[in-house]
């Protein structure tokens, strides 16, 4: 994320002066499997190891779609650590993965001080069996949080009407969303 946010984008560049950034790896370590789907431009200019904050596999008691999350209170558990450690935060910042990461962290609760704002890029909801009620919830009374959602058109990893469902769970009000028709699964640049 540090990389890609000030190599290969100006997104840290233009917070500079506004905004300390702290960047925190998922718990996980990302299998050969992984490592091997990711194309090998990607590697070469963004070269492992990678990390996830869960394994997502298909919830085989529950016949709705869901998953389940493995390493999931380790991540919940990291993300509390570094907020005890390091915080409070002003706001939360994720891509892909991490966005929905974020966007759970707000939607629990999960900080002693709760973040102002969310920044959710490519991100989709939460699809954790046990986080069903509290995603339906949320489409009746969305969250009221100060929030920007980014999605992009050519999205192929998180298509962006995954990220639109995640757009709908946030104070509509509150909200920028901003789509980049020909912007794929990537931090972008800012003009």
């Amino acid at each position: 994320m540090q990389a890609q946010m000030s190599k290969y984008s100006n997104f840290a560049e233009s917070m500079s002066g506004l905004a300390t950034l702290h960047f925190i790896n998922g718990p996980r370590e990302c299998d050969e499997d992984v490592v091997a789907k990711v194309p090998l431009k990607m590697r070469e200019k963004l070269p492992p190891p990678y990390y996830e904050w869960w394994n997502a596999r298909d919830d085989e008691s529950n016949g709705e779609g869901t998953v389940v999350y493995d390493d999931l209170d380790r991540t919940l558990s990291l993300l509390r650590e570094h907020e005890h450690a390091h915080g409070p935060f002003d706001g939360l910042l994720g891509f892909s993965q991490g966005g929905c990461v974020a966007h759970l962290a707000c939607m629990l609760r999960l900080f002693a001080s709760p973040p102002r704002f969310g920044i959710f890029i490519s991100a989709r909801l939460t699809r954790h069996t046990e986080h069903v009620k509290m995603v339906q919830a949320l489409a009746d009374e969305p969250l009221v949080l100060p929030s920007l959602v980014i999605s992009g058109g050519k999205d192929t990893s998180v298509p962006p009407e995954l990220t639109k469902q995640l757009s709908k769970t946030l104070s509509p009000g509150l909200q920028t969303r901003l789509y980049l028709p020909d912007g794929g699964h990537r931090i972008p640049k800012l003009e």
